[in-house]
């Protein structure tokens, strides 16, 4: 996504989740967000990345 605030143009990648939306950006090429919800012992939830047309998803299993 790109939008422009009064500092200048900025883009970034979001996700929506719900009624959340969560955006990331970075000066730089490599840029992501991540989206993870809390369930018991482990993070279950969504990315993206900037450049790549689709989300992903992964769980994290704490040991």
């Amino acid at each position: 996504m790109t939008w422009t605030p009064s500092t200048g143009t900025l883009r970034g990648v979001g996700l929506r989740s719900g009624d959340q939306l969560v955006v990331s950006w970075s000066p730089g090429e490599q840029v992501g967000v991540a989206s993870p919800a809390i369930e018991g012992r482990q993070l279950a939830g969504r990315w993206a990345s900037l450049g790549r047309r689709l989300a992903g998803a992964e769980t994290l299993v704490r040991r």
